[in-house]
């Protein structure tokens, strides 16, 4: 396989924690979840810095992590909101394969349904996920190579479609 990083975007419960731990498994890269260093770094989880210092402190913090992963760092795990600051996507994008994770939006709300995740929007959950997809799917579509739909596959079969298109060269396509 190619010596480049694949990052996985896409709205939260789309998969990518497993997915990335299953290319992980596959490829023998290491795995990196950028959730997972920003509550390394600050001690704390997301949903307690979400409640108490809001989204736009959470979005400072993920910058700052991203911008410390190492440029040679084989698969990045992203949160769902990494695409909202074009800073964050053009770090992400250098020497990677950007790979958009999506699902449908029943399949989303069952894999987050009891999630300690804060609310975004106050909505419903079902209306939450549709109205922040949405918003952000432009940009997923615009960070990304191509798209893994992972409504119907288990982590490891969407991480070895990664893989088969990565080495196919299938990854400046968007589909």
């Amino acid at each position: 396989m190619a010596k480049r990083r694949i990052v996985l975007i896409g709205y939260r419960g789309s998969g990518k924690s497993s997915v990335g731990k299953a290319l992980s498994r596959l490829t023998g890269e290491v795995h990196i979840d950028t959730d997972q260093l920003i509550e390394d770094a600050t001690g704390r989880s997301i949903s307690d810095i979400f409640e108490k210092e809001g989204e736009a402190a959470f979005r400072e913090i993920e910058q700052h992590v991203i911008t410390r992963i190492p440029a040679k760092a084989g698969i990045i795990s992203t949160g769902g909101g990494v695409v909202i600051n074009p800073a964050n996507v053009q770090m992400l994008r250098m020497n990677s394969y950007m790979v958009l994770l999506n699902s449908d939006t029943g399949v989303i709300k069952r894999r987050i349904k009891g999630s300690d995740r804060p609310s975004l929007t106050g909505q419903s959950p079902a209306d939450e996920i549709a109205s922040v997809l949405n918003e952000r799917m432009p940009a997923y579509r615009r960070a990304a190579d191509f798209v893994i739909d992972t409504s119907k596959t288990t982590a490891k079969e969407a991480a070895g479609l990664i893989v088969e298109k990565v080495r196919q060269g299938k990854c400046s396509i968007k589909e």
